[in-house]
């Protein structure tokens, strides 16, 4: 157990689950884990600093989502192990070569078809995902506004802002998996 009890890591962890971005912020800080993903993202992929930027964030929320959603067990590991898992699969996904986003985004588009097919007539459930959209970051507003409303392609995203189609279809998944937290909150 740690000098303080408000940074103990299972009742961070208990209050990550519990919606609870003070803790986030504690457990980051305390545990070092931003520096720590920063370093091995600029050791692997040494990029420019934008895409590293980008790479770091999705690793933040891939994390910050799993943790939400209770899906680390510290009896299987240690929470620096298991961010460090997310990052490497991250960092990986990453330097995928583009057969893979071709297939990612067939995925993506699979994905949008399921969204589209739920009805929003209901100008109350209009109301909250738009709502909840706006709640995310503006990076992740944007690809989901030029994929979904203005319906380009992956590339064409990428051209547009100045992004590599793997950062683009990064962003997509992220928003979406992001989109998915906050409508749980909502429910």
């Amino acid at each position: 157990m740690t000098e303080r009890p408000e940074l103990d890591e299972s009742a961070l962890l208990k209050r990550i689950a519990s919606g609870d971005s003070e803790a986030e912020q504690l457990l980051f800080e305390h545990f070092k884990l931003y520096d720590k993903i920063r370093m091995m993202v600029r050791h692997r992929i040494q990029a420019d600093p934008d895409a590293e930027a980008d790479l770091i964030s999705d690793i933040i929320a891939s994390l910050l989502i799993n943790l939400r959603k209770g899906m680390f067990d510290p009896e299987k590991g240690s929470l620096g192990n298991y961010a460090f898992g997310i990052a490497r699969n991250r960092i990986r996904n990453y330097l995928r070569p583009t057969e893979v986003i071709k297939r990612q985004t067939s995925e993506i588009d699979e994905t949008h078809q399921i969204y589209e097919d739920l009805s929003l007539e209901d100008n109350e459930t209009a109301e909250v995902l738009s709502r909840s959209i706006k709640n995310l970051a503006l990076k992740y507003q944007q690809v989901l506004m030029l994929r979904y409303y203005e319906n380009y392609s992956i590339p064409e995203i990428a051209d547009q802002l100045g992004l590599s189609a793997t950062q683009v279809y990064s962003r997509i998944h992220y928003a979406l998996e992001l989109l998915e937290v906050e409508l749980e909150k909502i429910e």
